[in-house]
């Protein structure tokens, strides 16, 4: 898994970008086709954003943004995101299950066999 950190308008300690990469680190134990992800740090004075973008197997990117106060705040909400995000994208991937067109209506076995139906209905048109 390729991890990138990088931080926009403003520089961001060696201890937060590892931070980040630990925890970059630890989305692999929910799901093990991850191929690379971006962590963009953007801080504007006492306002902090965090964006990830997670590039996983079947084509799907995954995108969590959070902002508020607190760096080590905004990056662990933003990395609950994306958590939620991959357990949602691995439920629905080990649930799905192919629609090709209706399903056949269910078959309803009845105890009388062919037979019997048969000579029921040679009596009721003798009847008639």
């Amino acid at each position: 898994m390729q991890v990138n950190v990088s931080s926009r308008h403003g520089n961001v300690s060696a201890e937060v970008m590892e931070y980040a990469a630990e925890k970059v680190e630890s989305l692999g134990r929910f799901y093990d086709r991850i191929t690379n992800v971006n962590v963009v740090i953007d801080q504007e004075k006492d306002n902090h954003m965090v964006e990830t973008v997670a590039h996983v197997g079947h084509g799907s990117t995954l995108v969590a943004k959070h902002r508020g106060e607190g760096l080590i705040v905004v990056m662990d909400a933003t990395f609950d995101k994306l958590e939620r995000q991959i357990r949602k994208l691995k439920d629905r991937l080990s649930h799905h299950r192919p629609h090709h067109g209706t399903p056949p209506p269910p078959r309803v076995e009845s105890e009388e066999s062919e037979e019997e139906l048969f000579e029921g209905e040679a009596e009721f048109e003798n009847e008639l």
